[in-house]
């Protein structure tokens, strides 16, 4: 029994272990985890709150994350310059503690932190231990019942990193008192200090430390309590998302938000914002961020608001020489379900839409209700090789061309009256039915144009850009690089789409000087990428978002 033992610089050196163990140590790989399950067959099942990341990246995961730290830094082996300065600031505070030595022989590929209290969470803000290696000591009270659970490789090397650490701890500081103790069977280490109790030890294969009630709940679970790994919705909510995340949180946002209406942790202006939301929070919310060699996903959960998804094919008419295609489904219905849901939430908001919505009308000579009716999906795009040629347009379907063009002309008249020069439009090449109007900002090469044709709206910068807006010659439908990013979306269809050598090339030919951002760092990122491409759809009452980073091979 370690009776009366002190340990030094307490949550400094326990980040000694946890720190290294969160920034990625990617080498030759960790090999099978000693418990062969992920941190979550320990995670309690009711646990309001779990993040699990990957803390020892293998293969061709490994090689995609440095080689993009590499492009954002500049670093040419982030792992091993990680490892270095891991190595030469725990010799700096003389402690002998390597990652060679005491962490790459246990260290499992996934680790985890675990809240199982809402209650006790709302109340800290989430605040756990934290320190430097030179032992300065987040003092915010951790919340009450958390685990910090860490795959290991080995129990038996892990356990020589456990008793090192109170080892050198008890050697070196007596602001802690250390002690040996046991919970269902499972031998730990109690750590005592000013800031905070831990308990510290292995549980079925994972290196766990946390405070007393979450370390025992560890255990409990383990032991057969109900886990998360067991439970239905969180392990359908994640593979929803990804088969093998990086990274994957876990939010029971009821729970979450019943522990806040609990603790008066809302003003009004938080319930005002939690009443606008509350579609998406009534459900538990996962996101996944996944990486390989072929692209980073990052995927996210949530119920749903009831906004109208994209169906197939909202940007394949868009012009293929696009860079940027964007599109918004329904927006007459988005746009009223929007102020629906604002009106509910914001009373003040509410009072202010009447009376503006009423001039609005009377402006428009036509109630907002016929309007947003009429309204059907907005794309818009973005093209050009250089400054001076870019140019793009938004276009928007409407079931009543007349009814528009009315509109556009009240628009017209109304920039007359403020002074803007305007040429009507009567008809444009290719589009003979074109009626509207266009105006030459001064100093721009190009003019803005306004004009219906046929049961689009379209806004362009550029006549060219509109009238490819309307009745585009090629289309981003019949671009391969476009149906292949479209493919690899998997189950939604997408509503933003980048093509991203162009904008490196962009920003590459344009000069820049800022102190606050590297522009050279931002091209060498980009030129790491290929595509992002973004969609999102309603899955069996829950709204599933997903974006994609293509990275160039």
């Amino acid at each position: 029994m370690r009776s009366g033992r002190r340990t030094p610089r307490t949550f400094a050196s326990l980040s000694i272990i946890a720190t290294l163990a969160l920034t990625a140590c990617g080498d030759e790989g960790g090999g099978t985890a000693a418990s062969g399950e992920a941190p979550s067959a320990i995670a309690p099942a009711e646990a309001p709150l779990y993040i699990e990341t990957l803390v020892r990246p293998e293969g061709e995961t490994a090689e995609t994350l440095a080689r993009l730290v590499t492009a954002a830094t500049g670093e040419p082996d982030p792992i091993g310059g990680a490892i270095e300065k891991f190595d030469a600031a725990a010799a700096q505070d003389g402690v002998d503690f390597s990652y060679e030595e005491d962490i790459e022989p246990w260290l499992g590929e996934h680790g985890a932190v675990v809240f199982n209290d809402a209650q006790a969470l709302i109340e800290s803000g989430g605040e756990i231990p934290t320190a430097s290696t030179s032992g300065e000591t987040d003092t915010d009270q951790p919340p009450e019942n958390y685990v910090l659970i860490i795959e290991t490789t080995g129990e038996d090397a892990a356990r020589e990193a456990l008793d090192k650490f109170v080892e050198l701890g008890a050697e070196e500081d007596p602001s802690a008192e250390i002690s040996d103790a046991s919970y269902e069977g499972t031998d730990y280490v109690q750590i005592e200090s000013d800031e905070a109790s831990v308990a510290l030890g292995l549980v079925d294969g994972f290196l766990v430390f946390g405070d007393q009630a979450g370390f025992e709940a560890a255990v409990d679970t383990a032991l057969g309590a109900e886990s998360l790994a067991g439970d239905a919705e969180f392990t359908g909510g994640i593979e929803q998302l990804a088969d093998e995340p990086s990274f994957a949180l876990y939010a029971d946002t009821p729970s979450l938000i019943d522990a806040a209406e609990q603790a008066g942790a809302f003003s009004p202006e938080d319930r005002a914002a939690l009443d606008f939301y509350r579609g998406y929070l009534e459900q538990p919310i996962f996101a996944t961020l996944a990486v390989d060699s072929a692209a980073i996903d990052l995927g996210f959960s949530t119920g749903s608001a009831g906004y109208p998804m994209a169906e197939e094919g909202l940007l394949d008419g868009l012009p293929a020489d696009a860079w940027l295609a964007f599109g918004v489904p329904a927006l007459g219905e988005y746009f009223a379900l929007f102020v629906d849901q604002l009106q509910a939430a914001d009373a003040e908001f509410r009072r202010e839409f009447e009376t503006g919505s009423a001039e609005i009308e009377r402006a428009l000579g036509m109630p907002l209700d016929e309007v947003f009716g009429s309204l059907g999906e907005l794309t818009g795009y973005v093209r050009g090789d250089s400054p001076l040629a870019i140019d793009g347009a938004l276009s928007l379907s409407t079931s009543d061309p007349d009814a528009a063009v009315g509109l556009l002309g009240k628009a017209g008249e109304q920039a007359a009256r403020e002074g803007e020069q305007l040429t009507p439009i009567e008809g444009i090449e290719g589009l003979e039915d074109a009626s509207g109007f266009q105006v030459q900002p001064e100093g721009a090469p190009m003019a803005v144009l306004a004009f219906v044709s046929g049961e689009q709206v379209v806004v362009s910068y550029g006549e060219q850009a509109g009238i490819d807006a309307a009745a585009p010659a090629e289309t981003l439908g019949d671009s391969e690089s476009y149906s292949q990013a479209v493919d690899e979306l998997a189950d939604v269809e997408p509503s933003v789409y980048l093509d991203v050598e162009p904008v490196a090339e962009l920003l590459g030919n344009v000069p820049v000087s800022t102190e606050e951002v590297d522009v050279e760092r931002v091209i060498s990122v980009l030129g790491e990428l290929d595509y992002v491409i973004a969609g999102a759809a309603t899955d069996d009452g829950r709204d599933v978002t997903r974006y994609r980073f293509g990275l160039d091979e």
